[in-house]
């Protein structure tokens, strides 16, 4: 029996004391990486940090550094909660894979035989596919459906169900399974898919079937106003400038979003993660087999260019280092892990069993890596 969500957060187990040592880690260079962080916000390249570095599941470094509110004066806290945004389609798909495991799909099934609006899908210049869109296809972003940002997907008043058709609608960029092209119009698909199976609606199932198994009691989709007090605020840098960012509203669409609508802790994180590096099992029960657990993080995208740095493949809901070079230099091959616009971040070196959570909320102007993220991955790689 699963306890209810308030009740939750007091039967949540201990976390244990972060010790470097105890861990298996240098103690010299977890202090290196802390106190970088740590200048990163005293210099104000951002506001407030939290990190969580761990080997072999102990945890070498558990630390909250800056400010939560800057403007406000509320120091962060390790309990804070962040906007993760794009690390949402990782959640989405575990979410998928939940169903493989129950039976009630393929992941080689075509999109259109769980939404029959996807049965008529067309090419850019109004051809048939040789392929319709496969659910594979989808978490590997090799789908054909193009990346948008169109007013569709902000529409308040749309339900995922009218995500789906708009996306069914759209042409497809592309031969399916022939590309890789980031997307977030496929993600919201899978969410659709997923309630169109289960009979849930996506947040509930992914609450039944992840959170309320994996301890993520303070994971959410809609923050409770209870607990909008720990939200992050966002930044943004201008000319050089940390200034707090034009606010989002916290709920502002009616569906909740697949692809960008998780707010979550990096303890919560972690422990996703963690449940991902041990083969789908988390401290409370199993949420994969070990087979979907391991299918996630294998690359689908075969030596195609994917991801937005060299050196990458794809998985399900995953980026994963396939050849070591720039900030993943010192990363073993199969390292896996995703990241977002307010450059939250993951990542897991199955190899090493080290992985390592930083989240700040700091707003990039493209979609890149920013210095402290790039320079805090780098430093996770020089760990053994």
């Amino acid at each position: 029996m699963i306890a209810p969500r308030w009740l939750q957060r007091f039967l949540e187990p201990a976390v244990p004391k972060a010790d470097a040592a105890q861990a298996g880690f240098l103690t010299g260079r977890i202090a290196e990486i802390e106190k970088d962080v740590s200048d990163f916000a005293a210099r104000g390249k951002l506001a407030g940090a939290v990190i969580l570095i761990s080997k072999g599941g102990k945890l070498g470094s558990y630390r909250a550094f800056g400010w939560q509110d800057r403007e406000a004066q509320i120091p962060m806290s390790r309990n804070s909660i962040f906007r993760v945004l794009s690390m949402s389609k990782s959640v989405t798909c575990a979410a998928l894979m939940c169903l493989v495991d129950d039976g009630k799909l393929s992941v080689q099934d075509t999109v259109a035989q769980h939404l029959p609006e996807f049965t008529g899908v067309r090419l850019a210049d109004g051809t048939k596919p040789n392929q319709g869109p496969k659910v594979w296809q989808l978490m590997a972003h090799s789908s054909g459906l193009v990346d948008s940002f169109s007013p569709e997907f902000l529409n308040t008043d749309f339900t995922l169900s009218d995500i789906a058709q708009f996306a069914a609608r759209s042409p497809l960029g592309y031969e399916p399974g022939t590309h890789w092209a980031y997307s977030n119009g496929g993600l919201a698909v899978v969410g659709r898919i997923i309630e169109k199976i289960s009979r849930l609606s996506y947040e509930s199932f992914v609450q039944k079937r992840i959170f309320d198994l994996s301890d993520m009691g303070s994971s959410y989709f809609h923050v409770p106003k209870e607990e909008q007090r720990r939200v992050v605020a966002v930044y943004r840098i201008a000319e050089g400038v940390l200034l707090p960012d034009v606010e989002d509203t916290l709920n502002p669409l009616r569906y909740v979003a697949p692809v960008n609508g998780l707010r979550t802790t990096a303890l919560d994180l972690w422990r996703f993660y963690e449940m991902i590096r041990n083969g789908g099992l988390s401290n409370r029960a199993r949420i994969l087999s070990e087979k979907s657990a391991n299918h996630m993080i294998s690359v689908q995208t075969e030596d195609r260019n994917a991801g937005f740095l060299p050196g990458m493949g794809y998985g399900y809901g995953f980026s994963l280092v396939t050849s070591p070079n720039g900030i993943f230099r010192n990363h073993s091959v199969g390292t896996f892990g995703h990241g977002s616009y307010y450059q939250t971040h993951g990542w897991v070196d199955p190899v090493k069993g080290i992985t390592g959570v930083l989240c700040c909320q700091n707003r990039a102007d493209a979609m890149v890596v920013t210095d402290e993220v790039a320079h805090f991955v780098a430093m996770l790689g020089a760990l053994d």
